[in-house]
């Protein structure tokens, strides 16, 4: 569940408490994987753990609590076999906290670890009065794990950094089928009023008449689209990115014919080797996929990139 922070805080405001329920370690076959979460209100949920009689006991557990005040954390092991009579088999630690407006700070302190690339990760005590949780810099491990009777969680943010030049048609439908999908979307675009009113939480808008600034500040890894208005400014931001050299994937609108024409620029203006023209994508998407109206063309690049990196 993507930006639980925002919804507990939300849950918070209307019941005063909300109890917090992650898988925080599982073993065999099991409905979902260690680090999800979901919140339990009095008459609200949000988020899943897999469903089924699992899901209904740690419902039903953390629902009592939020209603009785007490206890205020609680691990449990169960069995999926015998506890639930689920057909996984597998086994699954499930730690349950009851969370209040006192811990508003956290919620802001962990949204802010979410967006760091650079090492963070939050340690929350399995036992205890209260539900416990400090976050610290510095490497861990890149999987939560349990050690010490604590759980070890990294933060900083696990979508890949998606940088789209352009909010044409095209970059309009890819923007706003992005919705919880793992990709952390930074789109860019000098024309103001492109940009919708209303976009997916993962999606940051970047005003912006320089693209080259916003190429060089990407960190290294981070996947391009590149759609812009205009040819000479599609050929800039390839280039720029080309020579980079670091980029996970660098993909240009256009046809066989554009791409050509772009990479025998590349090789003869701006001194770029072989090796860095073969790290262009151009055309994008799924060659599988045909249509050229911007919904298809959007699906199939995304479909491309959730192959590549989903």
């Amino acid at each position: 569940m993507q930006n639980w922070t925002r919804i507990a805080y939300d849950m918070i405001r209307k019941d005063g408490r909300v109890a917090l329920i992650t898988i925080c370690r599982v073993q065999g076959s099991i409905p979902r994987e260690a680090g999800t979460k979901m919140l339990v209100g009095p008459d609200i949920i949000a988020g899943t753990i897999g469903g089924g009689a699992l899901e209904h006991l740690a419902i039903r557990q953390a629902r009592q609590m939020v209603m009785t005040g007490s206890p205020l954390v609680k691990h449990i092991d169960v069995p999926l076999g015998p506890k639930t009579q689920q057909c996984c088999g597998g086994r699954v630690e499930l730690l349950l906290e009851i969370l209040d407006k006192s811990h508003a700070p956290l919620f802001t302190a962990i949204e802010e670890a979410k967006k760091s690339y650079s090492p963070v990760h939050m340690i929350t005590a399995l036992t205890g009065d209260i539900a416990k949780k400090i976050i610290l810099d510095g490497p861990a491990s890149s999987q939560l794990e349990i050690k010490d009777s604590q759980l070890i969680e990294p933060l900083a943010d696990k979508r890949m950094p998606l940088y789209l030049f352009g909010a044409g048609h095209v970059g309009k439908a890819i923007a706003e089928r992005m919705k919880n999908l793992p990709f952390r979307v930074i789109w860019a675009d000098s024309r103001e009023a492109e940009f919708p009113n209303i976009r997916p939480d993962n999606v940051e808008i970047c005003l912006a008449d320089s693209t080259s600034e916003i190429v060089a500040g990407a960190p290294a890894g981070a996947i391009f689209l590149v759609m812009t208005y205009s040819h000479q400014i599609d050929y800039a931001v390839t280039a720029a990115i080309l020579s980079r050299g670091d980029s996970a994937y660098c993909g240009l609108i256009g046809s066989k014919t554009k791409r050509a024409r772009f990479l025998k620029r590349f090789l003869e203006e701006e001194g770029l080797n072989q090796e860095a023209c073969d790290q262009l994508t151009c055309p994008i998407g799924l060659l599988s996929v045909k249509g050229k109206d911007p919904e298809i063309i959007a699906i199939s690049v995304i479909a491309q990139l959730l192959e590549k990196f989903g």
